[in-house]
């Protein structure tokens, strides 16, 4: 576990610093996502594009800054988020933060980056409340919970034409979050909501909650929450025979979702926010270099790459006009607020006022043969 620096006998004269004083020395991006634990899969993966960011900028840029990377491992926990978002808040040579990767360790780490007047974008965490606070550092590349599940409850009802439905979620901000925007969907396309229930994650063992299900004869199970758990949901309902299609979010989007539940996986549909990349002329060049250098591109990557060149622009931006001796926080929030029209690898990307990005959509995806088949 990392120390953590309290709040209450550090940051005042640290925050100064790095907000209004003269700078010198490195320039730095945090990243604060999980790179250990179940999660970790997505985490590296934000991590990597952001590094691969500032690898193409230090080895281009003329002007003589160099850009450094810092990525933290917030394990996808509420309390290490925190004492992860105070170190990068506490360094002064730290300018924005891409992260965190959940809306759980989102929330309370935005309240430390606002205090510290640290820039904050987020490529995945699509909990309404993080951008509904007034909060002017933050921002988010991803959409918010009320067009994924809206979406999802909508496609549901009139395309896939179900009609009854039982709910599971995390209980966490992103999962109960998405869960809830898809009940209301649901019921305002004249679906019925069957049960609405919350699992723990971590859990090994969901047959008791999904006995209940099979008994209510649900068309659709939607399940708000991540892949290590999406994954023992799907075989656990097929060792149940719960006939139920599994339906969930972004959370199990990801190729060890389909590992993990092997055969159980086929048939599950699952929203996103782009298409496959590889049919995004603007992501074919990125996904290409990523996956020669790190592997398979998974979820979230192109999001936090075009985060990551997003903030590093802000700060080109700054140091343009005002000199790396002068780099402040504040200028760096003031030109990602100022962000428009930007034509990055998942579409032109704007913020509104709140810092949500404008425009996203949501597309589908089937499991079959064991593979992410786009659908609609």
């Amino acid at each position: 576990m990392r120390k953590c620096f309290s709040l209450l006998f550090f940051p005042v004269f640290c925050f100064v610093v790095a907000g209004c004083a003269r700078h010198s020395g490195s320039i730095k991006i945090g990243v604060a996502v999980p790179l250990t634990g179940p999660q970790s899969a997505i985490g590296r993966d934000v991590a990597n594009a952001v590094k691969l960011a500032a690898e193409e900028f230090n080895a281009n840029d003329k002007s003589g800054i160099k850009i450094e990377v810092a990525a933290y491992d917030d394990q996808s926990q509420v309390k290490e988020a925190a004492n992860v978002a105070n170190k990068l808040a506490s360094d002064p040579e730290c300018f924005a933060v891409i992260g965190h990767l959940v809306s759980g360790c989102s929330l309370p780490a935005s309240e430390i980056y606002a205090r510290a007047g640290l820039a904050m974008i987020t490529p995945s965490s699509t909990n309404p409340q993080i951008t509904l606070r007034g909060l002017a550092n933050v921002f988010r590349t991803c959409p918010v919970d009320d067009v994924l599940g809206a979406g999802a409850g909508e496609f549901a009802v009139r395309k896939l034409h179900k009609k009854k439905f039982a709910v599971l979620h995390d209980k966490t901000a992103y999962g109960q979050g998405v869960a809830e925007e898809f009940r209301k969907a649901v019921l305002a396309n004249g679906g019925i909501i069957l049960s609405f229930d919350g699992v723990s994650q971590g859990e090994l063992d969901y047959s008791a909650v999904l006995t209940k299900i099979k008994e209510m004869k649900p068309e659709v199970l939607y399940f708000g929450g991540m892949y290590p758990e999406g994954a023992l949901i799907a075989k656990q309902m097929s060792s149940l025979n719960l006939k139920a299609v599994l339906f969930s979010a972004d959370g199990l989007y990801v190729p060890e979702f389909i590992r993990l539940a092997e055969k159980a996986a086929e048939g599950t549909v699952i929203t996103f926010v782009a298409p496959p990349y590889e049919q995004v002329p603007a992501a074919k060049d990125f996904v290409g270099k990523y996956n020669k250098k790190y592997g398979e591109v998974k979820i979230y990557a192109p999001y936090a790459y075009d985060a990551a060149n997003i903030i590093i622009n802000a700060i080109a931006a700054a140091v343009k006009s005002e000199g790396a001796a002068n780099l402040s926080r504040a200028k760096v929030v003031r030109n990602i607020s100022a962000t428009k029209e930007y034509r990055g690898v998942t579409g032109v990307v704007s913020f509104d006022s709140k810092g949500d990005v404008i425009g996203k959509q949501v597309y589908f995806y089937k499991v079959e043969n064991g593979k992410f088949v786009w659908i609609r």
